[in-house]
């Protein structure tokens, strides 16, 4: 097809590219690999208190954070809090990797190129380039959740118990996680080509990025609906996650893992929808 994706077509993306992963489950691949290796880091982060790898985790455990943390229920927090340090390395040199191979899949799907039974190779120019671009994402959006910080810090200042300035204190307090998840959204939708035109074209990150703003012009609508959209199915993740102290009463630490663990299966097959619409407009545009 050669014609300019509109921004009607936004829900066709959508929809598009829940078809695609569907019928050609191969592609989800990349993604499965993602969340085991995410599964399989969770799970040596929970026996690290134990034996054998108290061995080597236990006097880094006690030294760090206290003894209290080897046993129930704080070796529950000082797991989500490794694992979610873990996540910038896991972002930055697996992810990455992961999704270039995604990207290579989805393109022979809509070129009507046979995937296989294997993954196609990346290449290490492609996979370095990949691995600056997300480098430069996450400086993105470690940059603005930083100057969110600062407004954050900004309102706990705040004394005011009522009246316009302590509604605005709780609106700063209450949004951190919706307004990063904003930041989230904003980051991937303008840069949404660069990764695609980097592995399918082979271009450096700088070139990306210039081609990234020409086919997001032609596309502007419709790739930050496709983001925005599909991205809000991780709210109702935030809204239990951010309510983590009233809910605390209701979850054991076992029944609120089960809830990080969702998060992650929620999220991968976000970026498996984002990935496949992003891939196919880049496509479509560039046929046009």
């Amino acid at each position: 097809m050669s014609q300019k994706v509109s921004a009607k077509q936004t829900f066709s993306l959508i929809l598009n590219s829940i078809f695609t992963l569907f019928k050609n489950p191969q592609i989800l691949y990349p993604f499965g690999i993602l969340a085991f290796i995410q599964l399989l880091i969770m799970e040596v982060l929970f026996f690290a208190p134990r034996n054998p790898l108290s061995f080597i985790f236990k006097p880094i455990i006690t030294r760090l954070k206290g003894e209290a943390y080897l046993h129930y229920p704080l070796n529950f927090d000082l797991m989500n809090h490794w694992f979610q340090s873990l996540q910038v390395v896991i972002f930055l040199f697996i992810t990455s990797y992961l999704m270039g191979k995604a990207i290579l899949m989805i393109a022979s799907v809509n070129q009507d190129k046979p995937i296989g039974d294997k993954m196609p190779a990346l290449g290490l120019r492609k996979y370095l380039g990949i691995v600056l671009a997300f480098f430069f994402f996450f400086l993105l959006i470690h940059g603005l959740t930083s100057i969110y910080g600062l407004l954050i810090h900004r309102a706990v200042q705040i004394r005011s118990t009522s009246g316009i300035y302590f509604y605005i204190k709780q609106a700063v307090l209450v949004g951190a996680p919706y307004f990063n998840l904003l930041f989230s959204i904003m980051v991937t939708a303008l840069f949404a080509y660069v990764v695609p035109v980097i592995v399918l074209e082979a271009k450096n990150v700088f070139i990306a990025i210039g081609k990234n703003f020409q086919i997001l012009w032609l596309n502007l609508l419709p790739t930050f609906g496709v983001v925005f959209l599909t991205s809000m199915i991780y709210v109702p993740i935030l809204l239990i996650r951010s309510n983590e102290k009233s809910l605390s009463v209701l979850f054991t630490p076992e029944t609120w893992q089960l809830t990080v663990i969702a998060g992650i299966f929620i999220l991968l097959f976000i970026e498996a929808m984002q990935y496949t619409a992003i891939t196919t407009c880049y496509l479509l545009t560039k046929d046009e």
